[in-house]
């Protein structure tokens, strides 16, 4: 039985991105895109209709007046993009890989960022866009054209992958402000006097947008990557950081909540999108989720009207739009972590950019990454098995139903792993210790040096989530369903 894994812990930075970028060249499947920079050319020109190119326009910085709403944390919950709270229970495990990767402070020095004791780093090779010019920092459009995957199916050798395998979300990102972020203080929207590059006391409150896109191939996307078998969608997700200045106090309960919507026809969220009450639609999406073919050639647009700030994907090959808001009205919302640190409440706010332009120090003071108007590869997060062992399952409950996947495993065998070999995992649920735990040495991977969970070093996480090759049949709200 083939079959392949969401890996859910990178394996070394440098190497990994040589080995990515090697595969994007050899099979041609690269994400083609007008970045709007002279100086990036490399990546080269897309020509549609009306050439994306970032736009300089300043936008009005008032907000709308709506109601604001207090919300309190369902039992499933996307309070903790990585999963791991101490509290509450993930609604999409799958989301982990997606994050946003924190980096921390131990000693007076940076460092690995851990939730619960778990490292959550991954691969984030990304390409940023520079500009002093006012609007550069919260307005702009880009041209990009969806690949085309290969005819042949996917190999456990990797000798033919499809695009999902090389980068499970591309994406393009943005600051935004969070007075309820880290490190915890206020922050002018659309306004170059907040600082993020200083990494001082002073720095202002700040969340990180990704607007992501996942290819097709590995549905469904609550427990997997993508919404569909033979066609891409797009989704806003805002990553906060519910922490103190330097890391000196961080919610277990809710480190790392998480906004999350489809682009949608009619802009209307599918499902909730607030960290503390996300719906069963929330993932599966509806009629209105945005679908996009292989080889349509898009127009991405993000800008910060008064209402909050919107992104579109105009597909210009089938003449559909799909539209999303961060607002408040549409059930958007910020988590008081801090000042609420028994259950991570929350109310619907309206989200805004946080800076004017797209200077070099205009980031966001929490990310590994140097979180500013950028585009991203999400990279190493799959490998190709020849089968998988260990079942796990994934099972939520939400306010509007419920959703089981017993065919999820724990460890790859075979394939990316190599002849023979098998893979980390299985995993206890109560120490968290892995077998046959793995991480980089200085002559390749060794053996994971502590099997203690307080110590930080325990490094083993199980392969998980791993699908065996062809359709599944998942269960909502008791109706067996089979991905499309």
């Amino acid at each position: 039985m083939t079959g392949n894994c969401r890996l859910l812990a990178s394996r070394p930075y440098r190497e990994e991105m040589r080995v990515q970028i090697r595969l994007l060249r050899a099979r041609r499947l690269a994400w083609k895109l007008a970045i709007p920079a002279a100086s990036l050319a490399l990546v080269g020109p897309l020509a549609v209709a009306g050439q994306a190119s970032a736009s300089h326009t300043a936008v009005t910085t008032s907000h709308s007046q709506v109601t604001v709403k207090k919300i309190k944390p369902a039992k499933f919950n996307m309070l903790d993009c990585n999963g791991y709270s101490s509290k509450y229970k993930s609604a999409n495990q799958g989301m982990r890989r997606l994050c946003t990767d924190p980096h921390s402070y131990y000693d007076g020095h940076q460092t690995r960022f851990l939730d619960n004791n778990k490292y959550v780093g991954h691969d984030e090779p990304s390409v940023k866009f520079i500009s002093s010019q006012a609007g550069s920092g919260n307005t702009m459009n880009y041209g990009m054209q969806l690949p085309v995957d290969p005819s042949k199916a996917p190999t456990a050798s990797g000798s033919v992958t499809k695009y999902g395998e090389l980068s499970v979300a591309p994406w393009f990102g943005l600051p935004l402000c969070d007075p309820q972020s880290y490190p915890q203080n206020a922050c002018t929207q659309d306004s170059d006097t907040n600082t993020g590059l200083n990494k001082s006391a002073s720095d202002a409150g700040s969340a990180f947008m990704e607007l992501q896109f996942y290819p097709p191939g590995f549905a469904p996307f609550t427990d997997s990557l993508s919404c569909s078998e033979t066609q891409w969608c797009a989704a806003i997700t805002i990553d906060s950081l519910e922490c103190t200045f330097n890391f000196a106090t961080c919610n277990n309960n809710c480190i790392e909540p998480v906004n999350f919507a489809y682009l949608q026809t009619d802009g209307i969220p599918a499902g909730s999108p607030a960290p503390q009450d996300p719906s069963l639609s929330t993932f599966t999406g509806n009629a209105q989720t945005l679908k996009m073919s292989p080889g349509d050639v898009l127009k991405v647009s993000i800008t910060d009207p008064i209402g909050g700030l919107t992104t579109t994907v105009q597909d210009l090959t089938t003449k559909q739009t799909g539209t999303m808001q961060a607002s408040a009205t549409n059930h958007f919302a910020d988590t008081f972590g801090i000042q609420s640190p028994g259950d991570c409440s929350g109310q619907t706010f309206t989200w805004h950019a946080e800076y004017s332009s797209a200077k070099k120090q205009n980031q966001v003071p929490w990310a590994a990454l140097e979180g500013g108007v950028l585009m991203q590869q999400e990279i190493g997060h799959f490998e190709s098995c020849g089968s998988v062992t260990h079942k796990e399952g994934f099972s939520a409950t939400y306010s509007s139903g419920t959703y089981s996947d017993p065919r999820v495993f724990q460890t790859c065998s075979g394939g990316s792993e190599g002849s023979g070999k098998t893979g980390e995992g299985p995993c206890s649920a109560t120490t968290g210790v892995c077998q046959h735990a793995m991480t980089q040495g200085t002559k390749g991977p060794k053996a994971c040096p502590s099997n203690n969970a307080g110590s930080g070093r325990l490094c083993g996480r199980s392969d998980a989530f791993c699908f065996p090759k062809g359709h599944r049949t998942v269960m909502l709200s008791g109706v067996p369903t089979t991905d499309n």
